[in-house]
């Protein structure tokens, strides 16, 4: 996710330098990931990475949406699941 929220935020300042302006959501179809990046810090959890809370802070100021989408519709798992 920490990847994928810094690559939005990259394409995002190509876009914003050419003059379009988007709303960038994140659609993830875990809710525990969902749920540790809308914290604020580390709560209960281990072995947490200081890149997951730069990524809480940017889903905290609004630049990046996340929202839940279904796993039988996420196109990411095209193939992970049983047909």
């Amino acid at each position: 996710m920490v990847k994928l929220g810094s690559e939005m935020i990259g394409i995002n300042s190509l876009a914003l330098e050419m003059g379009l302006e988007n709303v960038m959501n994140m659609h993830i179809d875990a809710k525990a990931t969902i749920g540790m990046i809308a914290r604020k810090g580390v709560g209960s959890l281990r072995h947490v990475e200081v890149n997951t809370f730069w990524l809480q802070a940017v889903v905290r100021s609004g630049r990046i949406r996340v929202r839940k989408i279904a796993g039988e519709v996420n196109p990411a798992d095209i193939l992970t699941k049983y047909v």
